[in-house]
């Protein structure tokens, strides 16, 4: 193993350390806003434009505090491996149980069931809880 990679493990597992230590700290303060993001590889132009649309129906979620849909952007940066996705959403919420209620509600599951096809591989997503009101 070069020392690049041992560099980056290292870093990784700092990093898993220091969100699970503030997942637990978060998740005891429900004074914490949870931010859901998800990010999307769409197939083609077509499809990233079929996707924002069904995406910008989330906004008649009542559950949602913050919808925001947002293009990525190639800036050449080398710590950019989501480059190729195309399409990131950033969904607010103002406790875990408003996300759960998110997840089952019929938009979004009309959305997952609308958008599958596409995509170019699985969408990634990332939670987390943030300090601010």
């Amino acid at each position: 193993m070069n020392n690049s990679a041992i560099l980056l493990l290292l870093l990784l597992v700092g990093s898993l350390s220091t969100v699970a230590q503030n997942r637990t700290s978060a998740s005891s303060d429900r004074s914490n806003q949870l931010v859901h993001m998800v990010f999307f590889k769409p197939k083609s132009e077509a499809a990233k434009q079929r996707l924002i649309k069904s995406l910008e129906t989330f906004r008649t979620i009542d559950v949602i505090r913050n919808v925001q849909i947002g293009l990525g952007e190639d800036t050449n940066n080398p710590k950019g491996f989501l480059s190729d996705y195309s399409v990131v959403l950033q969904l607010t919420f103002a406790n875990l149980a408003k996300f759960r209620v998110y997840e089952k509600h019929p938009v979004h599951l009309a959305s997952i069931e609308a958008t599958k096809d596409l995509m170019a591989s699985p969408p990634m997503g990332y939670d987390y809880y943030t300090n601010n009101e």
